[in-house]
């Protein structure tokens, strides 16, 4: 009888890779926490994936290099089939090699040959010397220079302190830096913890003894306190808030907005800029939410620092695409694109909403989409006495009283009050809410751009970490149709036609089939509307793409799920019941 997968790498794979050079310590295990399948309205855990990563030891002390993805297949299988499963994980894991075998013969494919190998045998698989030769020829530089020293240093806290693609982001923009190159864009979801990988990247920067000073720099207040949070526990006092008081020109790692800095595009002269920061000041500068940030006169910071690295950071980087010229959104996503791509070039590092949803790092979405609904209070219908403040308008107004710096650390609690923000754009970047549960969008939108960074407000997995495993997103508005291969810009969609009373809805395309209707009359002009339900989906990945599957469909992807993994006896033939928004934001819950 064959080996299956495990008894493979236990009795062929390890002990062949051993006597290649390939101990315990360069075979390291990357293991995700797993994505989320939504059923009965409800989140469902499944086991993540192990993978493992072979990394080459370069200096005695310092921890080993990521260099390959090693995939492995039962001893009946082809030593190819796992392959193709590996080239996926290449550019997540930023490796240059893959290799798959089945324990006596393997395929590898390499960045430097672009061409598959196949049926090589294990006994020539190649040491962790040859590797990095082959790593050292392809991207033009010796592991052991000063330029690839960086890339070398340890994470402070050790390597629990970061995530594989977090790791992964990090090392593609050290390779770059080693090569010379000085404009960076790194492409992650938001709540992947792109200020987390800015403050380890400055970190090893540091520790290599390469960062004289950086500039770390946003467009909003709580950007900048988030900021200077995750800086702090790092590089402690030598971080330091900018202020108008105190330009900190002492220490090693500043932290200010644009604002402070005096060159927002309102402003003529940046003289606070001028007159503290002289030319090239800085040796790094990141731009956080960069899509936001990087155009106009904010460029002075560039062009001041023409010999610093500058990094962006951002969610929303690719190109605009399709559309209606001349639209809103549409140019307005050209203008922030354009700049972006332009300035740095194609992203080094990409991790999608998709991705982290699969692996477990995301919260899992389950979009509901509707037509517009007016609806009378829920506490008169029901007589009950709302809490204080249970909802709120949370807008930078700064006459608005209690002002929103002060409501939103209630919301992200969620102690005592504030739970529904009534916002049109001031948690469309970079706020952190780990345990919002609804995304409601009333507003209709153009750009792809704002959409994904709305929807990242619901990503986040939870305080503590990993504590909420799905949101849900209520569409009245066909926003979800911002969901696509890539940040594509249409034409503003028309509002659906108001129905007129006791005449018949079309039944839904997806869903459950049913038309759901509720006739409701508002104030003293007793005006009527219909509510219709226009169906459900799960936000899903397919072939690296951000797909909206239907219901059924989903439904059918998990019954062949539970069989695949053995699992039976499990009512999936109703897995959502029909629930108004109100309900699903947790009205009834707080109400009691």
């Amino acid at each position: 009888m064959p080996r299956d997968e495990h008894q493979t790498r236990i009795e062929l794979i390890n002990p062949a890779l051993y006597l290649r050079g390939w101990g315990d310590s360069l075979n390291r295990e990357e293991k995700t926490p797993g994505g989320t399948d939504i059923i009965n309205g409800r989140p469902r855990k499944r086991s993540g994936r192990t993978d493992y990563l072979l990394c080459v030891l370069i200096v005695e002390g310092k921890p080993p290099l990521p260099l390959a993805i090693l995939e492995a297949k039962a001893e009946d299988k082809l030593p190819s089939l796992g392959l193709q499963q590996a080239k996926d994980y290449m550019k997540k894991f930023n490796v240059p090699f893959i290799f798959s075998t089945n324990g006596k013969l393997f395929a590898e494919y390499g960045e430097d040959t672009r061409q598959i190998k196949d049926a090589l045998s294990l006994s020539d698989f190649p040491t962790p010397e040859e590797l990095k030769l082959r790593y050292e020829t392809s991207n033009g530089f010796k592991l052991n220079s000063e330029a690839a020293k960086p890339l070398l240093m340890p994470y402070k806290g050790g390597e629990a302190a970061r995530y594989y693609f977090q790791d992964a982001a990090i090392r593609a923009a050290l390779e770059k830096i080693a090569i010379g190159k000085n404009r960076l864009l790194l492409s992650l979801a938001t709540g992947t913890g792109k200020t987390v990988i800015a403050v380890h990247l400055l970190d090893k920067l540091g520790k290599a003894g390469q960062l004289t000073r950086a500039l770390f720099v946003c467009d909003r207040d709580e950007l900048r306190t988030q900021g200077m949070s995750k800086l702090h526990s790092i590089f402690g006092d030598n971080a330091q808030m900018v202020t108008t008081d105190d330009p900190q020109p002492n220490a090693k790692i500043l932290v200010s907005t644009y604002q402070t800095l005096n060159i927002t595009a309102d402003d003529d002269e940046p003289k606070f800029w001028k007159e503290n920061f002289p030319k090239n000041y800085f040796s790094h500068i990141i731009l956080d939410e960069c899509h936001r940030s990087a155009r106009g006169k904010w460029s002075v910071i560039l062009t001041d620092n023409p010999d610093a690295v500058h990094i962006g950071l951002t969610a929303t980087p690719r190109i605009v695409v399709g559309g209606k010229k001349g639209s809103g959104g549409r140019n307005g996503d050209e203008e922030i694109t354009a700049h972006n791509l332009k300035y740095f070039g194609e992203p080094v590092y990409e991790y999608s909403i998709g991705t982290g949803q699969d692996d477990g790092y995301l919260a899992a979405c389950e979009v509901i989409r509707r037509t517009v609904d007016l609806d009378k209070k829920w506490c008169k219908k029901n007589m009950q006495k709302p809490r204080e403040w249970y909802a709120f308008q949370c807008t930078g107004n700064p006459d608005l009283r209690p002002s929103a710096d002060k409501l939103i650390p209630d919301f992200r609690g969620s102690k005592n009050s504030h739970y529904i923000a009534a916002t049109v754009d001031l948690l469309s970047t970079g706020v952190d809410i780990p345990n919002l549960g609804n995304v409601v969008f009333f507003r209709y939108l153009e750009s792809p751009i704002s959409f994904y960074q709305m929807v990242g407000r619901g990503t986040r997995n939870g305080e503590p970490r990993g504590s909420k495993l799905m949101f849900r997103l209520y569409d009245y508005t066909n926003a979800t149709r911002l969901f696509g291969e890539e940040f594509k810009s249409h034409a503003k969609p028309s509002k659906p036609d108001e129905p007129l009373e006791g005449v018949e809805s079309p039944t839904p395309s997806y869903g459950d089939g049913k038309p759901k209707r509720k006739i409701i009359r508002v104030g003293e002009q007793q005006f009527t509307i219909q509510i219709e339900g226009e169906g459900r989906s799960i936000l899903c990945e397919e072939n690296g793409k951000e797909v909206l599957v239907p219901l059924e469909e989903y439904k059918q992807t998990i019954a062949r799920q539970f069989e695949k993994d053995g699992i039976e006896e499990l009512e999936i033939t109703n897995l959502f019941d029909e629930t108004e928004v109100w309900q699903a934001a947790g009205l009834m819950r707080w109400w009691g």
